[in-house]
């Protein structure tokens, strides 16, 4: 109740609003008004939900993929969950700086290959144009080792008497 209701309620009561956390003052649904006025909001809302519409079936579909080739038998399969599951236990911040290293647009390894082959650096992480589409990378390579985890987890918990039943 008191880490989850309690903010819960607080939090509504904000919304109607106005003036600091200790000196309250009711303001109506104007919060709620000047929100939904506002250009930048909307553009937020389309932006999020196009990160998920994005984000959410590549990184399943990536790591289903991942999981079907994991669960057959390969040579050398525990190194290869190893590679795949290094993004789930490190950090988020520690993903985040190995990104900005990769993707800077003075001595990142991404623009480096640029302008090997006569393309110009891109500012991936401050160009308004580029920014939404790395967020999108960033989101799938962060989220598709958990999603590999999943279903590599219920691949081997079928019944291999269900697939010697697809297999007749």
């Amino acid at each position: 109740m008191l880490f989850y209701v309690y903010p819960l309620l607080k939090t509504f009561e904000i919304s109607f609003s106005k003036g600091s956390v200790t000196n309250l003052k009711f303001h109506g649904i104007q919060n709620y008004i000047t929100v939904l006025s506002d250009d930048r909001f909307h553009q937020a809302l389309f932006n999020t939900v196009l990160y998920s519409f994005v984000t959410v079936p590549i990184s399943i579909a990536v790591a289903m993929a991942i999981a079907v080739i994991l669960h057959e038998k390969i040579k050398r399969q525990g190194v290869f969950e190893a590679i795949f599951l290094l993004p789930y236990i490190i950090n988020t911040v520690a993903e985040g700086i190995i990104f900005r290293i990769l993707l800077d647009p003075n001595y990142g390894i991404v623009n480096f290959f640029l302008k090997a082959i006569q393309l110009q650096p891109i500012n991936f992480l401050t160009d308004p144009n580029a920014a939404l589409p790395t967020l999108i990378v960033f989101g799938i390579w962060s989220t598709v080792s958990f999603n590999i985890i999943i279903i590599t987890t219920g691949l081997r918990t079928i019944n291999r008497q269900y697939y010697r039943m697809a297999d007749i």
